[in-house]
């Protein structure tokens, strides 16, 4: 759980507060869903492993990176892609 905090305190201010909750393996996930079409998921496990999948309309991609107390530029890439926002590393 601490890893977790540590993802959600590392988002930037103007990214909104994800849904969480927790996997069947252990990791903790969090969800922005914006519209039916558009959201991203994340899930983070005790390790720092990010596996994350995204929707943008028509549009996918999913990926995996580290968590090492910052958010990966691909992360922070997609949630401007969601939130249609510059978003900066909060950092």
């Amino acid at each position: 759980m601490a890893r977790a905090a540590a993802f959600l305190a590392a988002l930037p201010s103007t990214v909104p507060t994800p849904e969480m909750a927790p996997d069947i393996h252990g990791d903790v996930c969090f969800d922005w869903i914006v519209a039916s079409d558009r959201h991203l998921a994340v899930a983070l496990n005790a390790d720092g492993h990010l596996s994350y999948a995204a929707l943008f309309g028509p549009d996918r991609t999913h990926g995996a990176d580290s968590f090492t107390g910052c958010v990966p530029e691909p992360l922070l890439e997609l949630l401007a892609t969601l939130f249609s926002a510059n978003i900066e590393s909060a950092g």
